[in-house]
């Protein structure tokens, strides 16, 4: 798709958001969505240029050390994102109060899930040991999106179980792993080794204090939020040049786009 505006009141495009003309590839991978688009030519060929043809969004076995005698364009690049997930609430580093040790107490876990090429999702597990054991969680907003056209994150939420031994350590880490429509899982455990340039494992770490302790309602300076980690015919669109970027790059996913 081609866009000159998005949904906005009035309708509108900034050079930040790509204007005068952008490309919109639901369900791909963000560098395919051309901004700034000033011509388009079909090749049989990929298009020449460190996006396409270098390693930035490309993945390589664990085992590569070097690319010394890789031939990287060779390489497939990547399109389609896979599945993820993140936590955001609680933040990393907030304190919760914990009324009893011995109670069943419960912390509400929040977060969002999503995955390339218009894959739905199906679950989200939540985790306090590591992916030893999971919760699952119920989905929310964006659960009834057409399974194989889900272009929108898929909210979750869960009164996840305190462990019973998580007070006395004085926290714990929570992970969340999503499962989209076609059976791919995220990350299965914490210690598995990802290659450069695929997602992605989310934790959180909360401190647990007793609830008549004073509870401090701010968070670390700079917490450890979600981590992600971006790893025929060709269409190739070329960018006009751009001057004086600016504005908040997560802009591009607010609104809804004009074609």
């Amino acid at each position: 798709r081609l866009a000159h505006r998005n949904g906005r009141l009035p309708p509108t495009m900034t050079v930040t958001l790509g204007y005068p003309l952008r490309l919109v590839v639901p369900g791909s991978v963000g560098i395919r969505n051309v901004k700034w688009v000033g011509e388009i030519t079909t090749s049989d060929v990929e298009a020449v240029g460190p996006w396409q043809r270098g390693i930035a969004y490309k993945g390589f076995s664990p085992n590569v050390k070097s690319f010394e005698g890789v031939d990287v364009e060779k390489v497939l690049s990547m399109h389609e994102m896979p599945v993820q997930s993140a936590i955001v609430s609680p933040i990393s580093g907030t304190k919760v109060a914990v009324e009893d040790k011995d109670a069943n107490e419960t912390v509400t876990v929040a977060g969002w899930a999503w995955s390339g090429g218009g894959r739905g999702i199906v679950r989200v597990d939540v985790s306090t040991d590591g992916g030893k054991t999971w919760n699952t969680a119920e989905l929310g907003e964006g659960k009834d999106q057409n399974p194989s056209r889900a272009w929108a994150w898929t909210f979750w939420e869960l009164e996840l179980p305190v462990p019973s031994d998580a007070l006395a350590k004085g926290g714990m880490e929570i992970c969340c792993r999503a499962t989209d429509a076609s059976y791919c899982v995220q990350v299965r455990a914490l210690t598995a080794t990802i290659a450069a340039s695929i997602i992605l494992v989310v934790v959180a770490s909360v401190t647990l204090v007793a609830s008549d302790a004073t509870v401090d309602s701010t968070i670390d300076a700079n917490p450890a939020g979600p981590k992600i980690t971006t790893t025929a015919t060709y269409l190739t669109a070329t960018a006009l040049p751009c001057h004086a970027l600016a504005g908040k790059p997560r802009e591009d996913m607010e609104h809804p786009w004009s074609e």
